[in-house]
């Protein structure tokens, strides 16, 4: 039974559409429909046989043409939706043959990391076509000149010229260190008249995944719709298909990324920078100006990105090594700087073939995880010698044999629901939630079956932090020995570090006159000011974030945790709270906002979803509290023993987690880029 076909529609511009009505015709098929799926078979017959490198890909697709228009804008050129009926296998085999760039999601994602790997496969079918068949290319203001096909490598070494072009202060300074440890190891090797190469160091790592010198690795780069537009500049530039230029000669040297050739491009993309002369008249766009400080926090973000794809093998090489005697039983991972802690007795099994029957079978079945220690390695590494194959956690059973761990199944097979990647699922079943006196001094049989001891202390249930141990026995909390008249000094900042925008409104007094508020009810600007100052010069604030577990009411309820007494109890606290924010929302309205949006506001108080949307329009302090119950959990793995049920549902939660606080740091890396090289960009 031949496979079914599916609707697919594809995004071109008008004249790639026209020449697919010219094949349609010269080909002498019914529609192009039927066209189009003829292109694709062809193109994936084409391209199959090819290494990656040598496959063809349009230009269009590094340059990310057409770009989505501006709010208010009409695209350069028209755009037509292409409609095709193709199978599954054959959409899917071609987009793993298309063209994706470092860095783009593979499926969907942010809009300037979304990649087009369909519309890659269909532009690049359409323009071999064209060639076969002697018709002209697709031609628009943007390709017209532009020689059009390129093969991946070269279309990676482009993209490596417009991002040498476009580097900020945070890539430029780790790449500046980089270089410095690199002459100063090779000054060491030379003293020590050593013939082995000595490691690259850290920063050298992280600068290589910068600058890409893998090719397969350089997820960690940013996108931003200036970076394709100066694509579309430098493919007028240095490929043009004048009769001046060897269009050629310089998709090899792309293709090369070394010679004479290659070098004089990237001084070329270097001297250039990224507000190029003529750049505008081209692309129709304005050059960046101050948007260039959203540039740094780009860049601070693929420093943040570099570093972790480096932590995630860390992971590997401690749960390796923790059978030691000596080995540490914990490890902070940077970033985002949170610890794991390996639970007595877990230890990892090596093996020479990983395909052993029983082994097999219980990788299969998620009672263990596997790991392929020769991948796991820093990029652009090599091991001297094969470092095998590796299973964990496993512990000791009566006769000395490693076997799995009981009850980890139903954690690994939920975590491994979400994410393949072994690495991030240990790191989510060691993750500390909140280590402290005050989990520490909880039973694991408190932590793990829910006692009445917890769920009468409504201080737990509501409110965090949870209190320390001395404080809980009515003592004064110990002080630190430095004494409070002489504070540490704080830790020297960066040159060119600008404090970050105080998060405070400032109330005018005229409007505070105008809508009847007393002058005592607006903050004071100046102390709120002070405040935010002398805790960013405060070196020494602490920046880890304790992770509490939150259970809806319902689900508590439902897993056994509360009874009905207690879960209304919670409910009822939730709404008098959410009660309390919403008056106090209404009394910042008051001053801040409109007569017709106060009343606006006034209307939907029954309402704390709409009051909240409102509210947030606004610019108003204000969320809705939720009824919940505080799960005290130290670690996923602490839990292993408990209800299956209890733990299928904390592995789904913690992976949200997990999520939403990797994203926290990657955005506070971000803000802390665009705040430390803003100097940068002044006018």
């Amino acid at each position: 039974m031949p496979e079914p076909r599916r609707d697919t529609n594809v995004t071109i511009t008008k004249p790639a559409l026209d020449r697919l009505s010219e094949i349609d015709r010269a080909l002498g098929h019914k529609s192009r429909d039927q066209t189009g799926r003829y292109l694709l078979r062809k193109y994936i017959e084409r391209n199959a046989p090819l290494p990656t490198a040598d496959r063809l890909t349009h230009v269009s697709t590094v340059m990310r043409h057409p770009l989505p228009p501006l709010p208010d804008e009409d695209p350069l050129d028209p755009i037509r939706r292409l409609r095709l009926r193709i199978t599954p296998s054959d959409s899917t085999r071609a987009r793993d043959l298309a063209f994706r760039l470092p860095g783009q999601a593979k499926t969907r994602g942010h809009t300037d990391y979304q990649s087009r790997l369909l519309t890659d496969a269909v532009m690049t079918s359409i323009a071999v076509e064209c060639r076969e068949l002697g018709l002209d290319p697709i031609s628009d203001r943007v390709l017209a000149g532009v020689y059009p096909l390129l093969r991946h490598r070269a279309a990676l070494g482009l993209w490596r010229l417009v991002v040498a072009a476009t580097r900020t202060g945070a890539e430029r300074a780790i790449l500046s260190e980089a270089e410095a440890s690199r002459v100063d190891r090779e000054q060491r090797k030379a003293r020590s008249e050593e013939s082995i190469e000595p490691t690259p160091r850290y920063v050298e790592d992280v600068a290589a995944l910068l600058e890409m010198n893998d090719l397969d690795d350089g997820e960690a780069v940013w996108h931003h719709d200036h970076r394709f537009l100066l694509a579309q500049f430098l493919a007028a530039h240095i490929l043009s298909t004048s009769s001046r230029r060897n269009p050629k000669r310089w998709e090899q040297a792309l293709y090369d990324q070394k010679g004479e050739d290659w070098h004089q491009l990237h001084a070329y993309a270097i001297e250039m920078g990224p507000r190029p002369r003529g750049m505008r008249r081209r692309t129709g766009r304005p050059r960046p100006g101050a948007v260039g400080i959203s540039f740094e926090g780009r860049g601070g973000g693929a420093v943040w990105r570099a570093e972790r794809i480096l932590a995630l093998p860390t992971i590997v090489d401690w749960l390796s090594t923790s059978a030691a005697s000596t080995s540490e039983r914990t490890l902070t991972v940077h970033p985002p700087g949170w610890q794991l802690t390996l639970p007595d007795g877990w230890n990892p099994t090596f093996l020479r073939d990983p395909l052993q029957d029983e082994w097999a079978e219980r990788i299969a079945a998620h009672r263990v995880l596997y790991f392929d220690l020769d991948q796991e390695l820093p990029p652009d590494t090599q091991a001297p010698r094969s470092r095998g194959h590796m299973v964990w956690p496993t512990i000791d059973d009566e006769h000395g044999e490693p076997i799995p761990v009981a009850g980890l199944q139903t954690v690994l097979t939920a975590l491994l629901g979400h994410t393949r990647d072994p690495r991030k699922v240990a790191e989510i079943l060691l993750l500390e939630l909140h280590p402290g006196p005050a989990a520490v001094s909880r039973t694991r049989s408190d932590r793990a079956a829910g006692t009445s001891e917890d769920t009468d202390d409504l201080s737990f249930a509501n409110a965090w932090p949870p209190i320390s141990a001395e404080q809980s026995e009515g003592l004064t909390p110990s002080t630190s020995s430095t004494s409070a008249d002489e504070p540490a000094p704080p830790a020297p900042r960066p040159p060119g570090d600008v404090p970050p925008l105080p998060d405070f409104a400032r109330t005018p007094r005229s409007k505070v006159a105008k809508h009847g508020a007393r002058p005592d009810d607006a903050p004071d600007a100046r102390t709120a000011e002070l405040d935010w100052y002398h805790q960013w010069q405060d070196s020494n604030t602490e920046t880890f974030r304790p992770m509490p577990v939150f259970v809806p009411v319902e689900t508590a309820q439902r897993l056994g945790f509360i009874d009905d007494e207690r879960a209304q109890q919670l409910i009822e606290d939730a709404q008098s709270r959410t009660k309390a924010r919403t008056n106090s929302a209404l009394r910042q309205a008051s001053r801040e906002c409109q007569p017709a949006d106060q009343a606006a506001l006034q209307k939907a108080t029954n309402d704390p979803a709409r009051f909240s949307t409102l509210a947030r329009k606004l610019g108003i302090d204000f969320y809705e509290v939720s009824a919940a119950w505080c799960w005290y959990v130290t670690s996923l793995s602490d839990q292993v023993e408990t209800d299956p049920e209890r733990l299928r549902w904390l592995a789904t939660h913690l992976i949200k987690v997990y999520t939403r606080e990797l994203d926290r740091d990657m955005e506070q890396a971000v803000r802390a880029a665009a705040r430390q090289f803003a100097h940068l960009h002044r006018p």
